[in-house]
């Protein structure tokens, strides 16, 4: 929640350039786009993106993704949907960076290289063991279970961590 961050802006509402600059700089921006691979996160906008910038952060302001609402939403038995990184049309309907701009091309290609060369970003989920998937899904309300059941949302997450670096390559435009 942006509520932990007493100093917190929505990227959404910081002239567009200079949330791409904060986010670009931050170091957990690929760690964030691999565990948003993991959970199947559709809904990865600007307003979802919050900067804590308190004076003595900058110019490194801390950046926090907020808002999985619509993550572990999965059309089949096991979610092997891809969600796309990088989306065109409008801000308001996709990535914060776009494809079709000349100046967003740049950090896409590096966050493709940092996705492509980090194999420590995929280490984090890979070794996720079955028995922490187990006891997270097990720990959900029944009535958040909207879309599946509980036995295919653990067989989705450990499908899901299973390929994590395929899927996430699928989504960069990688594969």
């Amino acid at each position: 929640s942006y509520r932990a961050f007493s100093n917190a802006h929505d990227l959404s509402r910081v002239d567009l350039p200079i949330a791409k600059n904060i986010l670009m700089r931050d170091d957990n921006f690929p760690f964030a786009h691999v565990f948003n691979s993991w959970v199947l996160r559709r809904d990865c906008r600007p307003h979802n993106h919050v900067c804590d910038t308190p004076a003595t952060a900058l110019p490194e302001p801390p950046v926090a993704y907020i808002d999985w609402s619509r993550s572990l939403h999965y059309s089949g038995k096991i979610g092997k949907e891809v969600a796309p990184l990088f989306k065109g049309g409008e801000v308001e309907t996709g990535s914060i960076l776009r494809q079709e701009l000349p100046e967003d091309r740049f950090h896409i290609a590096r966050i493709r290289a940092q996705l492509r060369e980090g194999q420590d970003i995929y280490q984090r989920i890979q070794q996720v063991p079955d028995s922490r998937i187990v006891e997270a899904v097990e720990a959900l309300p029944a009535a958040m279970l909207t879309c599946q059941s509980p036995g295919s949302l653990k067989d989705t997450l450990r499908y899901r961590r299973d390929n994590i670096r395929s899927l996430t390559f699928r989504g960069a435009g990688l594969a």
